[in-house]
């Protein structure tokens, strides 16, 4: 399946929202890893998480801001940046950034283009498909490790996804209790809210 249109491309993304339930009830939990489905799909993708360093922002309030702000004082510092953030405020192309700027609609297209593929292939394995999330936080980790900067070719194919990191650096925000009932797996969520991502 090849998608040609930015539109395209959001609508192939939205059809998986909603597609994936999330079990976090303690029984499940004992008996299967919640991470395994993005454990098999960063795995397909050569684990381009791996290939950078990254801060990671979690919390309950106030993640968006914080990785805005580190991210402005690195990309100041001279540091190539990446942020990914959830949720968008108006386009989702706001999702991935390098140095404060979104990934092109041209770029976007051509990324989700590519996962097609690794999607397809993960419907036969028992994991399943992906999740939106899931989805778009492994074409983050794909853009901040070959930017397009540094691509030699367009042709080049490529919650709890960001526990994957491996980060230099983490800031918890103040979690209110009202997070703390399955706050074992509620860990990953926060984890997957807001993160920054720098790009040495």
């Amino acid at each position: 399946m090849q998608i040609k249109s930015y539109e395209g491309a959001v609508r192939y993304l939205e059809s998986f929202i909603g597609k994936v339930v999330f079990k976090v009830d303690k029984e499940f939990l004992k008996h299967h890893d919640p991470l395994e489905r993005m454990r098999i799909l960063l795995s397909l993708l050569g684990n381009p998480q791996n290939k950078f360093p990254s801060i990671l922002i979690g919390g309950t309030s106030g993640k968006g801001s914080t990785a805005y702000l580190i991210s402005h004082i690195l990309t100041i510092a001279g540091y190539k940046t990446g942020l990914t953030l959830s949720p968008h405020l108006q386009k989702i192309n706001e999702r991935i950034q390098i140095n404060g700027k979104s990934i092109s609609d041209e770029e976007f297209t051509r990324m989700v283009s590519s996962m097609v593929q690794i999607i397809e292939l993960m419907k036969r394995k028992s994991v399943g498909v992906p999740s939106y999330f899931e989805i778009i936080i492994a074409m983050a980790f794909l853009y901040f490790a070959c930017p397009p900067s540094l691509r030699s070719g367009a042709g080049r194919r490529a919650s709890h996804a960001i526990s994957f990191l491996g980060y230099k650096a983490s800031f918890m925000q103040a979690c209110k209790s009202i997070n703390t009932l399955f706050f074992g797996f509620e860990k990953y969520w926060y984890q997957a809210t807001s993160v920054a991502l720098i790009i040495q």
